[in-house]
């Protein structure tokens, strides 16, 4: 807000008593009003002051009436400040000023100012009507901090809030909404929601806000989809905005977007169905083998025999032994899957799969364990199962396997931000090795070599084998270099040297290398860039590893 044009405009008495001054001789009234106003002649001695203007400054009428302007302010002052806007009031302009000044006491005080030529006296003279507004520029000054405070609060939010106004126009968003939107703030407001999302969405929602404006509060789910095609779920709240007469001009609307909370709840209730429902015992564990929770099948099938009054139930009660000899702690210090035969302590035999969960962190925090009875069909259902996405050959997992644990860990690396690397590896001079030796020896060549490449990589890595002499292998990575690193290394092992029927050979390996996000964004763009990069390696003999950025950019011949 302009205070100088606010302060002149709440001055109309002091343009009142100008015209006042101004025609009439008579200066005694002045004794009685409480504004700041003095008659000053055009040699700048005081012929009449204000009761105002002796009560500010402190000093008696009779100890301003005839002094010069300088007496009272300062010679410095006077020459500097005083005195031009003076001699324009005395040369017929209008002067208006603004200036903090101190009264009496010392106080600083904020005086708006109008000086005006004054033909009441035999000589020219100029009439200051002044006016302290300290309070206002007070006012103004703690609601503009008020303001700053309240818009800061509301932008730091995170739902977001906006207020509409009767026709459904946008006037005023808060941070969080435009992040929501991603739009700017100028791209918001003065559009309504026929701008920014589909017709379908913009009519819906002006349906619920025509209820708001009939004075109802409601909260409401709002599925609604944008120009970008983006669709989304919003619990909204939206309640009535009165003006001072208690007449409703606009919408306000609080809300947040709920859409993948709602979708990962829906996927919880289903997740807690399966596992309720599921016709094999199943048990959660933490990583000591503590129950956490088990299903109903659980609890009928396997721990009805079993009493215990201790408050946490270990699976070492209910579960005599792992494959003949191994303890849980066993499994879980090596392996994040398991697969296996176990008997309870009431002598059933299952066949047992166990599977780790993982935080935010990628660190195991829970084991979900499944029992099958592994005298039924169901055995063979597993067995079909591990083939149709392991490789019977090295027991990796294959293609199809690899696929669905890469589409997770895209999800995953989304979601926390991370980078990961695709390295397609493939075999060199490994024909030669069939066409020597025989299929059987080179099948041997391919599980040794898969047996190296596992020995390079963490157990939080992926590996597979896609099939022939090509593996693939998945890391998650701090820096696009520590990829190449990676692959130096796979490198090295790779080309160590083999025994064959008693004589020692050598194959080397080509690898192409493909990052997510920066290369790719999804599962199946991830594999076929590694997979042009590998090529692009293979094509150059000096290059045992290629970038798929770098082929990109043409820069492949450096690789």
């Amino acid at each position: 807000m302009n205070i100088k044009k606010q302060s002149l405009q709440e001055n109309d008495s002091a343009l009142y008593l100008t015209d006042l001054l101004n025609n009439s001789a008579d200066l005694s009234l002045l004794s009685a009003l409480e504004d700041l106003i003095s008659i000053v002649d055009e040699n700048y001695y005081y012929r009449a002051v204000s009761a105002g203007y002796t009560k500010f400054f402190g000093i008696h009428n009779e100890s301003i009436v005839g002094k010069h302007v300088s007496e009272l302010h300062g010679q410095d002052r006077f020459e500097q400040i005083i005195k031009p806007f003076l001699d324009k009031a005395l040369q017929g302009e209008e002067v208006s000023l603004q200036f903090w000044g101190k009264n009496h006491t010392g106080e600083e005080r904020f005086i708006d100012s109008r000086h005006t030529f004054y033909d009441g006296l035999p000589i020219k003279s100029v009439a200051v009507v002044a006016r302290d507004i300290t309070d206002q520029i007070t006012a103004h000054i703690a609601l503009g901090k008020e303001k700053r405070m309240l818009t800061t609060m509301i932008d730091a939010l995170p739902g977001f809030i906006f207020i509409k106004d009767h026709n459904g126009i946008y006037q005023r968003c808060n941070r969080s909404f435009e992040v929501f939107l991603n739009k700017k703030n100028s791209e918001i407001i003065g559009f309504s929601d026929d701008d920014l999302m589909s017709k379908k969405s913009a009519n819906y929602i002006k349906g619920n806000d025509r209820k708001v404006l009939q004075g109802n509060e409601i909260r409401c789910d709002e599925k609604v989809t944008y120009n970008n095609g983006d669709q989304r779920l919003l619990d909204m709240l939206k309640i009535p905005l009165y003006n001072d007469d208690e007449h409703i001009e606009g919408i306000v609307g609080i809300g947040h977007d709920v859409t993948d909370e709602r979708e990962t709840e829906s996927k919880l209730k289903l997740a807690a169905l399966v596992f309720e429902t599921t016709s094999e015992p199943c048990f959660i564990l933490d990583k000591n083998g503590y129950i956490q929770t088990a299903n109903v099948a659980a609890k009928s099938n396997i721990m009805h025999s079993q009493k215990s009054d201790k408050h946490l139930l270990s699976i070492t009660d209910f579960i005599f032994c792992f494959d003949g000899n191994l303890l849980f702690k066993d499994i879980i210090a090596t392996k994040r899957q398991w697969a296996g035969d176990v008997i309870t302590k009431g002598g059933q035999p299952f066949l047992a799969t166990l599977n780790c969960t993982l935080d935010n962190n990628n660190i195991p925090d829970n084991y979900v364990l499944l029992l099958r009875d592994n005298t039924s069909s169901k055995i063979r259902e597993m067995d079909l199962s591990n083939k149709a996405y392991y490789d019977y050959l090295t027991g990796l997992p294959n293609r199809l396997q690899l696929e669905s644990n890469l589409n997770s860990a895209i999800i995953r690396c989304e979601r926390q931000k991370k980078l990961m690397a695709a390295l397609f590896i493939d075999l060199d001079k490994f024909k030669p090795i069939n066409d020597q030796f025989g299929h059987f020896e080179g099948d041997k060549v391919l599980i040794e070599i898969a047996a190296r490449i596992k020995l390079e990589i963490r157990k939080v890595d992926l590996v597979a084998r896609m099939g022939g002499d090509e593996f693939v292998v998945i890391i998650d990575i701090e820096s696009i270099d520590q990829a190449k690193h990676v692959a130096q290394k796979l490198i090295a092992q790779i080309e160590q040297p083999l025994i064959i029927q008693k004589s020692s050979t050598t194959v080397s390996a080509s690898i192409g290398i493909s990052i997510y996000p920066d290369d790719a964004n999804n599962a199946k763009e991830l594999l076929e860039h590694a997979d042009q990069a590998m090529y692009e390696a293979k094509l150059h003999l000096d290059a045992a590893y290629c970038y798929y950025h770098e082929i990109i950019k043409g820069d492949h011949l450096n690789c």
